[in-house]
């Protein structure tokens, strides 16, 4: 009964004030559309490239331009292999076409791979071509001495026309050329704003149930401290359930994105996440003695979301900061969430991400129902 009141009259009051929700579902928009003009990514780390048929010459500066190429024996299923062995892009030679396959996850690693393939195959033909000029005109002066007139009149070799006409047919594992720099990071984007505002609400509207003295006197009058402690967190995580769907509408929807996975499996990442959310919040505005002191351990837990969400490569971090990025619940969503709607990922892989986030969400929640039932100040 109690559960169900509290629940209730969480809902009713945060719905009726229009500054809770001007915080709870305005501002994540604002950000969503500040944040998309700022995030164009860089990439230290070599790419990996599948080359088959291609000529020595371009494996080599490919190479000499920091690429870690790996030739084929044969270009069946080229999305299996660059799936498999974590390819950012396949080249396949015939002739004067070249095919070229990205993976494209990232927008902006396939546009600087695209940008290495082919200033790599420039440098290469213009090498070529030099040596065939010359070779020309080494013709053209035998000619002259011999009396051929083949080479006389300035005909140029074969060769030096092929480097001329290439043709380029590209491809694409994961979306398409219309791919930009926001769809590669929104999915941490996504993270990182579900996870820091829905902690940051449910910190300030733990924290003003607190001031107003409702919690006290709902302290007072209730026998099962639990189910009121559940209460609280089913109202916040409905409320923070909502702003993390209408977080997910905006990145997919209003920014003109689209996800290569379900989308239904991307707004329960999202209510996941919120609930995991909803939860840190609750359990770090009950645990702080005072208003300055949730204040201050918000921006803490904030700040620890932000960083390992995704938005700053972990996987470029030191191996300390790797470690510790595994107790942000924001870093699973977002591993989550890339792999749902850049790859296509279902249930099954998404999975123990997920998981990650029930356990999180469980763990929070008991920690706030612990802080309930001891005496408060």
């Amino acid at each position: 009964m109690k559960f169900t009141y509290t629940a209730k009259r969480i809902l009713k009051e945060t719905f009726r004030n229009p500054f809770v929700m001007a915080v709870v579902i305005g501002i994540p928009l604002i950000v969503v559309f500040i944040a998309a003009g700022f995030f164009q990514s860089s990439r230290t780390t070599a790419f990996k490239i599948g080359v088959f048929q291609v000529d020595e010459g371009i494996v080599q500066a490919m190479t000499a331009n920091h690429a870690n190429v790996k030739v084929y024996q044969d270009n069946s299923d080229v999305n299996g292999k660059i799936t498999a062995d974590h390819l950012d892009a396949f080249l396949v030679k015939n002739g004067r076409e070249i095919k070229i396959v990205y993976e494209n996850s990232d927008p902006n690693a396939t546009k600087e791979t695209r940008t290495l393939i082919k200033s790599s195959i420039s440098e290469y033909f213009s090498t070529s071509m030099d040596a065939n000029i010359q070779n020309a005109r080494q013709y053209q002066e035998q000619a002259m001495e011999t009396g051929e007139t083949q080479y006389a009149n300035g005909a140029v070799s074969p060769n030096v026309m092929a480097t001329m006409n290439v043709t380029y047919n590209e491809g694409y594992v994961y979306g398409s050329d219309k791919s930009n720099a926001f769809e590669a990071v929104s999915p941490s984007l996504m993270a990182m704003l579900v996870a820091v505002m829905g902690t940051l609400s449910a910190v300030w509207l733990m924290t003003r149930e607190k001031q107003s003295g409702m919690l006290e006197r709902c302290l007072v009058f209730s026998a099962d401290r639990g189910a009121l402690g559940g209460g609280y967190l089913a109202g916040y995580g409905v409320t923070l359930i909502l702003q993390g769907v209408v977080v997910t509408a905006a990145v997919l929807i209003l920014c003109g994105l689209t996800a290569v996975g379900n989308v239904g499996l991307i707004l329960l990442t999202g209510a996941l996440l919120a609930l995991s959310a909803a939860a840190l919040g609750t359990a770090v505005a009950l645990w702080s003695p005072s208003v300055y002191g949730a204040v201050g351990l918000a921006a803490i837990v904030g700040g620890v979301q932000v960083f390992f969400s995704g938005i700053i490569p972990v996987s470029g971090m030191p191996g300390a900061l790797q470690a510790i990025a595994k107790i942000a619940p924001s870093y699973y969503a977002s591993e989550a969430l890339r792999g749902i709607m850049n790859k296509g990922w279902g249930p099954a892989a998404a999975g123990p991400d997920l998981a990650a986030l029930i356990v999180f969400t469980l763990v929070f929640a008991l920690l706030a129902i612990v802080r309930l039932k001891r005496p408060q100040n």
